[in-house]
């Protein structure tokens, strides 16, 4: 069974993609914090990372990528955020992708797009 982090200051966020992901038989853990994305991370080693990139706190969605990817190199990460302008040229999601994302996503995004991801 494939196994994902959805780390997202929004309650209502980690609420949707949880429910839908474990419907399609999708071990899921959750994090509201990046501090506490790495912290479940090292206990519960996931096979995907879903990290919104801003969040208040220590840690924002880029260093939890950083650290996810020092831990392990081969876990998938897809990134998203709602702060980021799509004509911008360097934008936060342009940024994940240097930090190691392997896919981004402008919010909102559909729990179908990340589904169809893990099930290939």
């Amino acid at each position: 069974m494939p196994s994902l982090l959805i780390v997202d200051d929004e309650q209502g966020i980690i609420d949707l993609f949880k429910d839908v992901c474990e419907a399609e038989d999708i071990e899921v853990h959750c994090a509201m914090t990046g501090d506490e994305a790495i912290e479940v991370f090292k206990k519960h080693p996931c096979d995907y990372i879903l990290t919104d990139i801003v969040m208040p706190g220590d840690k924002d969605g880029l260093e939890v990528i950083l650290e996810i990817k020092e831990i392990n190199p081969d876990v998938i990460v897809f990134a998203m955020t709602g702060d980021a302008d799509p004509s911008e040229e360097k934008g936060y999601l342009d940024v994940a992708e240097v930090f190691g994302a392997d896919a981004v996503y402008q919010k909102p995004l559909s729990p179908r797009v990340v589904i169809d991801k893990i099930k290939g």
